[in-house]
């Protein structure tokens, strides 16, 4: 009787209030998930200006109201840059690097040197097709020197077209900014002193096949003048040759003093010269070239790719050009800029930032595209801040409103009522198979026969009188249940699978005792 007995204590258990609570429980979860999915989703389209200002939260650890503010501020000033507002969060990204979180909702873009910034950014990522780290090292090396932006980038324009117009050369501008942006910031700080002494040089190093590493090692070697002075003596003796110009000056000693002075475009043009008067001596003489490699602090392969660089440049239209370009042509160049008005430099950078645009059509047409969007959007929404603010607090109560809407009491009852619901509905068969599985004939009979002195006349069935509504019958009845007779398995069977099919059937009908005060299965 023991295995009946928990038989029956186990079945109370798993089909019980309790587990029907939280089997109930269980399905109300889900279906408040799946609620509060549907409302996320209804408010999807709100969250776009959230969602288009999210990188700028991160980038500057802003909050997501001040981010949105800075972005509608980067909207309403994309149409003065030609792009769209994706472009100029694209900028303002990069220069997280130079300005650390000095971008506020009120300034940068702003201010003069902040649109110049931008400018720069645009024309070295967009049009140039440069990196974002390029420009900052670019923008890092003018303000090193004693120029503006602007400025900078008009003189390096100039320079780039005497270059262009003396020696056929193109591409020129592109070259020079990706060289300048690939220096070390000593370097860029060292020879950066003299407006576009810089342009020029790292233009002639590349032409000798050298950068301006190379010429700066040149630079300390022979700064280091009792080491040097010796070294020179000693290629006298190899080669039978003294370096000096034809008025009889050292040219090491000029190469030091274009150091001092920062001038780096004459170190270039010192260094060609060397190379030019001394090149069949150093191409013949292996002792010799060894020793000029020593003296002016390079390696001999870097030494002898100049050497071939040179030959190749003679016999280049405009090839030797380059090298004319000096002190003059820099002089030039600043002059025409400084003497333009601020309306004329404007239209300088213009016409500078047009002859540079690497674009395709595509490309165009797709930041045009960019710039319609961000257009629409600055004249629809004016005041993206409060406006984001508003619809994200309308969205977070509803949430919570909805949350706090669920009354304990109805809710619980929810839960019971869908709790019997799946036990009744998705259980009939297994509850009926399991008691066919666990009680054989043999277990039965012993049940009712042991049974029978207790039944009080129920031995051969019938309905159990009123009084007993807590039975100790075996077969755990109340009043009202029916009572299979003795003798009879598929009987009993068959009444547990009637009785429940009947109490599925009275839970449909009134459709689970509507829904918030169900009765439950137990």
């Amino acid at each position: 009787m023991a295995d009946i007995d928990d038989l029956g204590k186990n079945f109370k258990d798993m089909f019980g209030p309790d587990a029907n609570l939280i089997r109930g429980a269980q399905q109300v979860t889900a279906q408040m998930q799946t609620l509060a999915d549907q409302m996320y989703k209804l408010a999807d389209g709100t969250r776009f200006l959230e969602d288009r200002n999210k990188d700028l939260r991160d980038t500057f650890g802003m909050t997501i109201n001040q981010a949105t503010a800075l972005g509608g501020i980067l909207d309403k000033n994309a149409k003065s840059f030609g792009v769209g507002g994706e472009k100029l969060r694209e900028y303002t990204k990069n220069l997280k690097g130079l300005i650390g979180n000095f971008a506020t909702v009120n300034s940068l873009i702003n201010t003069d040197y902040g649109k110049q910034l931008y400018k720069t950014q645009q024309l070295i990522t967009n049009n140039l097709k440069l990196t974002g780290d390029q420009a900052n090292k670019y923008i890092g090396f003018v303000a090193g020197t004693s120029k503006g932006l602007n400025e900078q980038l008009l003189i390096q324009g100039n320079i780039a077209k005497e270059i262009e117009k003396q020696t056929g050369m193109t591409g020129v501008f592109k070259d020079i900014t990706e060289d300048i942006a690939g220096l070390s910031e000593d370097l860029q700080m060292q020879y950066g002193r003299i407006p576009g002494s810089l342009a020029l040089a790292v233009t002639k190093a590349k032409a000798l096949g050298l950068n301006m590493a190379d010429l700066k090692n040149t630079a300390d070697n022979l700064l280091d003048i009792e080491s040097s002075i010796g070294q020179e003596l000693e290629y006298q003796l190899i080669s039978g040759r003294r370096l000096t110009d034809q008025s009889g000056k050292s040219l090491t000693n000029a190469y030091r003093e274009a150091t001092l002075q920062g001038d780096a475009s004459k170190q270039a043009d010192i260094m060609n010269q060397i190379l030019e008067q001394e090149g069949d001596t150093l191409k013949n003489n292996l002792f010799a070239r060894e020793q000029m490699s020593t003296l002016l602090g390079i390696d001999e392969a870097a030494l002898s790719r100049a050497l071939q660089k040179k030959s190749i440049l003679e016999q280049l239209p405009g090839g030797d050009s380059l090298f004319d370009l000096t002190g003059d042509a820099l002089t030039s160049a600043v002059s025409q800029m400084e003497n333009l008005s601020d309306a004329e430099k404007e239209a300088a950078i213009k016409e500078l930032e047009d002859s540079q645009d690497a674009r395709t059509t595509d490309e165009k047409v797709a930041d045009v595209l960019n710039l319609m969007t961000t257009e629409g959007i600055s004249a629809i929404i004016k005041n993206p801040e409060a406006l984001q603010q508003r619809i994200a607090e309308g969205t977070v109560g509803l949430m919570k409103g909805t949350a706090q809407s669920l009354a304990p009491s109805a809710t619980e009852g929810l839960a019971r009522a869908a709790g019997t619901a799946v036990t009744v509905a998705t259980n009939v068969a297994n509850i009926s198979a399991g008691v066919v599985k666990l009680l054989d004939p043999n277990t039965y009979k012993t049940l009712v026969t042991q049974q029978t002195p207790k039944t009080y006349g129920m031995a051969d069935g019938g309905v159990v009188p009123a009084g007993y509504p807590d039975d100790s019958y075996p077969a755990m009845l109340t009043s009202g249940e029916t009572v299979t007779p003795a003798g009879g398995f598929d009987q009993f069977a068959a009444a547990i699978v009637a009785a429940i099919n009947s109490q599925t059937r009275a839970l449909t009908d009134n459709k689970f005792g509507g829904g918030m005060n169900a009765p439950y299965y137990g």
